[in-house]
């Protein structure tokens, strides 16, 4: 059991890598429910596995952190992207009271 909750998070997690990609953050937001949903139901069985288990659990945590750094890289980049529409947003908003005197 213990050995295809981590297939059924390497998967998730490779799916989260994709939507991240492509910038679908509702999907990786649906998907990383799925996952920590996953992650909650795996940990009873993580202490029960069997060496041999273990040791194919081992390579799928490898694939399962590879993923959530590019993840995690795609998120960073996304966040300076929102970070500089914000910013743009207050000078537009500083001009427009300077000039206009709105608010």
């Amino acid at each position: 059991m213990g050995t295809s909750l981590y297939e059924l998070l390497a998967s998730l997690s490779a799916q989260m890598r994709q939507v991240a990609e492509r910038g679908d953050w509702d999907q990786f937001l649906s998907l990383e429910q799925q996952f920590n949903s996953g992650v909650t139901r795996i940990k009873p069985y993580d202490k029960q596995i069997d060496e041999i288990e273990r040791q194919c659990s081992i390579e799928l945590i490898r694939q399962i952190l590879a993923n959530n750094v590019a993840t995690s890289h795609q998120m960073h980049n996304r966040i300076a992207q929102l970070e500089g529409i914000m910013q743009s947003n207050v000078q537009e908003q500083k001009l427009n009271r300077a000039y206009y005197g709105t608010k």
